[in-house]
């Protein structure tokens, strides 16, 4: 039998992958359905009133699963978020029951995806923050002078020195660097976005310049995570296309932790293809089963930092490494600007400076460039040795 396809470009779902929902979702209609009686405990009115409210929309479910599905996913599921696994549990079988569904899998099925993605959706950006920096006509001046500035990169750099970071200039523009390669038009092999991970001990100041670089950029350039789920990237409001993925710490990244898990495969293909897609069965408006592909497009940049010295095999490699200053040195100069700031005798960078690198990188487009010296780079690289194939872009 021919099988519908559906394809969603700006996604906001995600589920499990089969190949055949005829191979994993069971017949139960044969095993007697006991309801048991469900305790939930209300601290308070409002409790007692959303309980009531779940149980009457079960109540008013069509007989008939395909019919049921629309209310189940939009009005049933998102009321479940919070409910511990046997809440949960119950109230899928009672739905289970009432629509007369092939199995309790058919039902959970949906409600673990809207869950899923409740859960792994983070506040929505606030994408009106370039909007009001426009309004300004001075800031607007100022991103236009930037935009003109032949040492833009140096005083880009600067400003993160005046914003509180001590040293570390060569990680800042490479940071940057990183950030702004999603900009890069895609290559005729995949993208051609940069990654990075600073890599060091705890306490060792990894974080703090990569966070105080952010600060020049607007919300919406980029995706910040902690971690994520297999499938959390699909996610995204927005997508990640021409925007950096910013993973704080690369722990489900690490060897020993990642193996070939989902993510860190996920992340692989974004930064080296530029895409993403994977399939699920899913129903469409009718109630019926169809596959559904579902597509992230990159180009996407990523910056991570780890405590490991080394990340997953494949991903190792398509990284450039750097590490934070930990020399006696360092440590004095951040303590003694730690003290000046303390003291109040270090100025406060204007704001409108900072909303200023934000507006002017706003205006960025992606477009093809030539690099007329291109070829002195490749000589200067070959001079180093052979390089990896995957470092070898420009």
């Amino acid at each position: 039998m021919k099988r519908n396809v559906a394809t969603a470009v700006d996604f906001e779902t995600e589920d499990i992958i089969y190949d055949d929902p005829d191979d994993y979702i069971t017949d139960e209609s044969s095993e007697e359905f006991q309801e048991n009686t469900l305790e939930i405990v209300a601290t308070n009115e409002e409790s007692r009133s959303d309980i009531k409210k779940l149980e009457m929309l079960i109540e008013q479910l069509p007989e008939q699963f395909p019919e049921a599905v629309d209310i189940i996913r939009n009005e049933i599921s998102p009321m479940l978020v919070d409910c511990n696994t046997g809440v949960k549990d119950h109230y899928i079988k009672v739905i289970k029951k009432k629509t007369n569904a092939a199995s309790v899998k058919s039902v959970s099925l949906i409600i673990d995806e809207v869950i899923d993605r409740i859960n792994t959706e983070g506040p929505e950006p606030e994408t009106n923050e370039i909007d009001e920096i426009r309004k300004d006509p001075e800031v607007l001046k100022m991103a236009e002078q930037i935009a003109q500035d032949p040492m833009l990169l140096k005083n880009k750099i600067d400003l993160i020195g005046q914003l509180g970071v001590i040293g570390e200039r060569k990680n800042i523009a490479l940071y940057m660097t990183v950030i702004d390669s999603c900009l890069l038009p895609m290559g005729s092999t995949g993208s051609e976005a940069l990654a990075i991970k600073n890599s060091g001990p705890y306490g060792a100041g990894k974080s703090h310049p990569m966070f105080t670089c952010l600060k020049l950029y607007p919300k919406t350039a980029y995706h910040l995570i902690t971690s994520g789920s297999a499938k959390s990237l699909y996610h995204v409001q927005g997508g990640l296309k021409h925007k950096a993925l910013i993973l704080t710490e690369a722990l489900a990244l690490q060897g020993e932790h990642s193996g070939d898990n989902e993510l860190a495969y996920s992340i692989r293909s974004l930064v080296s293809e530029g895409s993403l897609a994977y399939q699920y069965t899913g129903y469409d408006e009718d109630g019926k089963k169809v596959t559904i592909i579902k597509k992230m497009d990159g180009p996407t940049s990523l910056v991570t930092t780890t405590i490991k010295g080394r990340l997953e095999a494949q991903l190792e490699d398509r990284l450039v490494t750097i590490h934070p200053n930990t020399s006696s040195k360092q440590t004095q100069d951040i303590l003694n600007k730690t003290a000046e700031i303390a003291s109040g005798s270090v100025g406060q960078v204007d704001e409108k400076r900072i909303n200023a690198w934000k507006l002017y990188y706003d205006s960025l487009e992606s477009v093809e460039v030539i690099i007329p010296f291109a070829g002195d780079i490749a000589d200067y690289v070959n001079a180093g040795g052979t390089p990896n194939l995957r470092q070898t872009r420009f």
